[in-house]
């Protein structure tokens, strides 16, 4: 009776371990089978763009870059100011001082430079500088000036051998390069010439002068140069 007792024991203890097992057998299944349906339905209800949300996307990234635009022009872009420096003494042979310098979009990205002196001492003064870089001197450490104008600009028979000078810089190797500049309201002062005011308009090559166009202010005269 007791032999029987534990052989029964026994075989009630392997039933209730297969029991167990089975269960954790279909519970696997069914975990695989939910995991599979729940793909299954993320596949058949992709995510989709909904169009109405393309017209306030538009409007607020407009909006982000007219801010952005507008900040640029009022921001001061002082940090700038040494590596600008640099490369300017680098490409004029001479040292050049800049007091500060504005980001403008208008007529064309360009840098905006206030009070930049070109030489030791006194040195050639101008007013106002707008640098007009062409498009891939904006991603580029060797620079190309499509257009430069200088407003305000004083110079003498002192500064007359600085600009031999940046002829004989700009031949070379430069960092920034000049293709045309422009002159408005420029003061010329000699001992024995009253001073006078003028506009000009040069034209470069690599560096290299191509031709210039000289006009005074009062229009009593008009010079074309050529170079010889």
């Amino acid at each position: 009776a007791m032999r029987r007792a534990e052989e029964e024991n026994v075989q009630e203890a392997r039933e209730e371990a297969q029991l167990r097992e089975e269960a954790e057998v279909r519970a696997q299944v069914a975990a695989k089978a939910a995991n599979l349906s729940f793909l299954t339905e993320r596949k058949r209800k992709p995510l989709r763009f909904n169009k109405r949300w393309i017209k306030p996307m538009a409007t607020a990234a407009v909006g982000l870059l007219v801010l952005g635009v507008d900040l640029a022009h009022v921001l001061s872009f002082g940090l700038y100011i040494p590596n600008l420096e640099r490369q300017l003494t680098q490409s004029l042979g001479q040292r050049v001082d800049i007091q500060d310098i504005h980001f403008s979009s208008y007529p064309a990205p360009h840098w905006a430079l206030d009070g930049v002196t070109i030489g030791e001492g006194a040195g050639l003064r101008i007013a106002k500088a707008n640098l007009f870089p062409s498009f891939a001197s904006w991603f580029s450490d060797t620079k190309t000036m499509q257009r430069v104008e200088l407003e305000g600009m004083n110079f003498s028979q002192n500064e007359l051998a600085v600009l031999s000078v940046w002829r004989n810089q700009q031949a070379r190797a430069a960092p920034m390069q000049f293709e045309h500049l422009q002159l408005k309201d420029a003061k010329f002062s000699h001992p024995l010439l009253d001073v006078f005011t003028f506009n000009a308009d040069i034209d470069l090559r690599r560096g290299r002068f191509a031709q210039a166009q000289i006009q005074s202010s009062d229009q009593r005269f008009n010079i074309k140069l050529l170079p010889l």
